[in-house]
């Protein structure tokens, strides 16, 4: 995150981020439909990468994918809906 802007969203933090490199499971990240088609190929990228952490048993590494592609799945289906986003979990 940069200035404010996570790789892809928008976030409300500023300054200090508490979460740096979660921002699809923090309530303070902010979608936008700009940035759908960056959402779904993030999308595709967490997925292989939770496949290939459930072949290994890294079982720490699949909880942290499995949370990012459910909150990313969250955020492209409201976008697509055109639905209000539920807030992201931890």
């Amino acid at each position: 995150m940069t200035n404010g802007e996570p790789l892809y969203g928008y976030c409300l933090y500023r300054e200090f981020c508490p979460r740096f490199g979660y921002c699809y499971t923090c309530p303070s990240h902010v979608a936008s439909a700009d940035k759908l088609p960056e959402y779904k190929a993030q999308l595709e990228r967490i997925k292989a990468n939770e496949t290939l952490a459930f072949k290994y048993w890294s079982g720490e590494l699949l909880e942290s994918y499995q949370k990012t592609t459910a909150a990313l799945e969250g955020i492209v289906e409201t976008l697509e809906t055109g639905g209000e986003p539920d807030e992201a979990t931890d």
